[in-house]
C-alpha cells in the first residue's frame, strides 16, 4: 500500500509540475485522475536490448525500476554499462510502443538515453561507444577525433536516437541534481529521456543522507532516491 501511495503522489507531482498550479486546482477530480492513469499506462514501456537471454531474464528493462550492476574494481562494470546503452539504443527503433508515443505523445521528440558518468570523461565514454559500434579497438584517449565522432554520429542518425553522455566530477551532484539535468535536457532540446545510466552510484551524493559516514546507509539512500527518480520520470535507471 505504501509503495502504491508513493507512486500516486509522484504522479500527482508530475501533473502539477507540467501545469500551472492554479489550473490544476480548477480541474475536476475525474480529469486529474484520468490524466494520472493515462500517464501510468502510456509510459510503462519495457526497453529491450536485442540480446535474447538478457531480455528473457529481465522481460525488458522496466520503467520505474532501478537495476544495479555491481562488482569489484576492474571487473568491467563501466564496459557492461556502455554496451547495454548501445544495445538499448539500437533496439529503440524497433520498439513499437516507443515509436507510437514518439508520434502521438512526444511531438516527434527524439528518444534519448542519458549516460551520466562520475568516473570517465565524456571523451573516454565517447571513444568507448565508438569502439563498440565499430567492433574495432579504439584508444580511450581524452580527446575525440573526427573518425570516432563520425562513427557515433552516423550510428545515432541511422537509428534516429540519441545518447547524451555527461560527466560530473565525483561527489559533486546528488539525485535531485540528476532530476534537474533530465528536465533541462528535455526542455532545451527536442528530446525525450527514456532511460538513465549512472556510472557510478558510489560517487553520487545522497540528497537525504549527505553527511552520513556509513557507506551502506549512503548507498541505501541513493538507491531509494534513484527509485523515486525512475518513478517520477517513468524511466528505467
Amino acid at each position: 500500500f505504501r509503495s502504491t501511495l508513493i507512486k500516486i503522489v509522484e504522479d500527482v507531482l508530475d501533473v502539477i509540475d507540467e501545469q500551472d498550479s492554479s489550473e490544476i486546482l480548477l480541474l475536476p477530480n475525474t480529469t486529474t485522475i484520468d490524466k494520472i492513469k493515462k500517464l501510468n499506462i502510456d509510459q510503462h514501456i519495457p526497453l529491450y536490448t536485442g540480446i535474447k537471454t538478457l531480455d528473457e531474464i529481465t522481460e525488458g528493462f522496466q520503467t520505474s525500476r532501478v537495476y544495479i550492476v555491481s562488482g569489484i574494481t576492474g571487473t568491467g562494470k563501466s564496459t557492461i554499462l556502455m554496451n547495454l546503452t548501445y544495445y538499448l539504443a539500437k533496439s529503440l527503433k524497433h520498439n513499437e510502443q516507443i515509436l507510437e508515443l514518439k508520434k502521438k505523445e512526444w511531438n516527434d521528440r527524439i528518444p534519448v538515453i542519458l549516460y551520466l558518468s562520475n568516473e570517465n570523461t565524456i571523451a573516454e565514454r565517447h571513444n568507448r561507444l565508438a569502439s563498440i559500434i565499430s567492433g574495432q579497438p579504439i584508444d580511450l584517449k581524452d580527446s575525440i577525433d573526427d573518425t570516432t565522432a563520425k562513427i557515433v554520429v552516423e550510428f545515432l542518425m541511422q537509428n534516429n536516437i540519441g545518447i547524451d553522455v555527461k560527466y560530473e566530477p565525483p561527489y559533486s551532484i546528488n539525485t535531485y541534481d540528476i532530476g534537474h539535468i533530465i528536465k533541462n535536457l528535455e526542455r532545451k532540446q527536442k528530446v525525450k529521456v527514456v532511460a538513465l545510466v549512472v556510472d557510478y552510484m558510489n560517487r553520487l551524493k545522497s540528497a537525504t543522507n549527505e553527511h552520513t559516514d556509513l557507506l551502506r546507509v549512503k548507498l541505501g539512500s541513493i538507491v531509494d532516491e534513484l527509485k523515486t527518480l525512475s518513478i517520477r520520470f517513468r524511466i528505467p535507471v
